[in-house]
């Protein structure tokens, strides 16, 4: 036998072991990329849903810097608000809707006494009794103040959910 023939059995008896480990590298290389992509995806995830909740909470401390400017927010101002918490349903715990049903509940009452001094304002004070106008400026006055407290409070109860350092 001839030292090529040996030099070429050689080879061919290495060929299927280097082979096996080309094959075994590549599977390694597609589950690191596979890994890789997951975690970009899974990152994605968390990066949609933090936007989608720093929505609703920027539309919550608009509404309450509205009603910390002006006591009588537009029917816009609140229109924004229904819609910014609309979908917090979905996107928080039961602690933080419920917090924003009480809100959203202040914030009707809000209306509803900044539409009775309106009215009384309009006219005069003639169709509403003294009493009923004092109640509404006490209750408006009690909610601008509860308003007031709330940039911190809203924060307390948000920041679990957006506090980006713990949720990527």
């Amino acid at each position: 036998m001839s030292d090529f023939q040996a030099f070429m059995q050689v080879l061919q008896a290495l060929l299927t072991p280097v082979i096996a480990v080309v094959a075994v590298w590549i599977a390694y290389q597609q589950s690191k990329t596979a890994r890789d992509q997951h975690k970009v995806a899974q990152d994605k995830l968390k990066l949609d849903l933090f936007d989608r909740r720093y929505k609703v909470y920027q539309g919550v401390m608009d509404f309450i810097s509205v009603a910390n400017t002006d006591a009588r927010p537009s029917r816009e101002a609140f229109a924004a608000f229904y819609n910014a918490i609309g979908p917090a349903k979905f996107l928080f715990d039961d602690g933080v809707f419920a917090y924003l049903e009480l809100v959203r509940k202040k914030a009707a009452e809000l209306r509803q006494a900044g539409a009775v001094i309106a009215k009384a304002t309009a006219d005069k004070g003639k169709s509403l009794p003294q009493q009923q106008l004092s109640e509404a400026s006490a209750k408006e006055r009690e909610l601008v103040g509860w308003f007031y407290e709330q940039p911190e409070i809203a924060g307390r109860h948000f920041l679990p959910f957006l506090d980006f350092k713990k949720a990527l």
